[in-house]
């Protein structure tokens, strides 16, 4: 399989299925895609992220909602920092949430496990993007 045509594998995090729902169908349009991985909250995700999978498994991107039940974003983020080391494979993180509050956006934005923040909806033009830096970060290495 060539370079361009290379399958990215994401992960959504949030509890809003409608949300979840049409994320999954805007990703496997615009991106050839090894599969989505869905969590309805951040500690059934963490728990996936701690328990051992092959590098095929473990996702390249991250969708993460802040505003969950049971665990939310940023304690996803507090508790995925600690299991960081464990995972070999890059990982970017986009916070994707309705929040337009500026002391989330800092939050996000000084956290370096933390690639972006994106106020929902996610466009397409913007989706595109994000897969077409993953397949140049992919071509560097």
């Amino acid at each position: 399989m060539s370079t361009n045509s290379r399958q990215v594998r994401s992960c959504l995090i949030d509890d809003d299925f409608i949300h979840q729902f049409g994320m999954k169908r805007m990703i496997q349009r615009y991106q050839p895609s090894e599969g989505v991985i869905e969590f309805s909250n951040g500690l059934d995700a963490i728990n996936f992220f701690k328990t051992p999978h092959s590098d095929s498994e473990i996702p390249e991107l991250i969708f993460l909602d802040i505003n969950m039940p049971v665990m939310n974003g940023w304690e996803f983020m507090d508790e995925f920092v600690k299991i960081r080391s464990t995972i070999q494979k890059k990982i970017d993180i986009y916070i994707l949430s309705s929040s337009t509050d500026s002391q989330d956006i800092q939050k996000a934005k000084s956290n370096p496990e933390i690639t972006d923040y994106i106020v929902k909806p996610l466009t397409p033009d913007l989706l595109k993007n994000i897969f077409l830096s993953e397949k140049e970060k992919e071509q560097i290495h």
